[in-house]
């Protein structure tokens, strides 16, 4: 389905609007790179699922924190990095991260089977 000039031109005025602002802001807006602030931009297990005491590789990149910690007794970590468990049981790993003003959070679960 495409949009009409006239439909396309309705629809960006209601989202501009719902954003607060106009064409001109978008207009007069300098080129710069916006302020990601706090963010878990990947959180992985190199396996999903695997045999009791096998190797599995977590993975992690998180900008604008202040403090990033992982659980089940691993602790705190550096910003990007990486760190073999061997999961007996199934086990979810929780990455937290914290900035002045903002935590986030994100999980991945490892199956033992």
């Amino acid at each position: 389905m495409s949009l009409s000039a006239r439909r396309f031109g309705f629809v960006l005025a209601l989202a501009l609007a719902v954003a607060g602002c106009t064409v001109a802001d978008l207009l007069t807006q300098p080129d710069s790179q916006p302020d990601e602030g706090l963010a878990i931009k990947k959180f992985t297990a190199s396996s999903k699922e695997v045999t009791p005491g096998a190797a599995v590789t977590l993975s992690w990149e998180v900008v604008g924190a202040s403090s990033i910690e992982l659980d089940n007794g691993i602790g705190t970590v550096a910003a990007k990095g990486s760190h073999e468990v061997r999961p007996t049981a199934t086990t979810i790993y929780t990455i937290g991260a914290r900035s002045d003003s903002a935590a986030a959070a994100n999980s991945v679960r490892v199956t033992v089977r």
